[in-house]
């Protein structure tokens, strides 16, 4: 009988720890992305789930969003997205970010 109940114990610590790994794996983190917009380049920032990053990076084309200007303006091609904390691998890219005002 006690080792069915630390067989039990022990499937349920599994299911646990599982559940939080997902959790955590799927939180929200802050990109910035090095951008081709119908007026020029520019850094654009976003709030994504870690699980579907890639799926909204490739849905950014073609989309309107405002620039600094307030003026609309379209998503021609993402260049590159970093996490916001790190370092983007081009240098115009990395160049741009230094002068963009956060």
């Amino acid at each position: 009988m006690n080792l069915m109940k630390t067989k039990v114990m022990l499937i349920i610590l599994l299911g646990i720890f599982v559940s939080a790994a997902n959790v955590q794996a799927d939180e929200m983190v802050d990109y910035k992305c090095y951008i081709e917009t119908t007026n020029g380049f520019d850094i654009t920032f976003y709030k994504w789930k870690t699980s579907t990053t890639q799926l909204m990076q490739a849905k950014l084309p073609a989309t309107k969003y405002k620039d600094a200007n307030s003026k609309d303006v379209y998503i021609k091609d993402v260049v590159e997205c970093a996490i916001l904390d790190e370092k983007f691998k081009s240098k115009s890219a990395k160049d741009l970010d230094s002068k963009t005002v956060r």
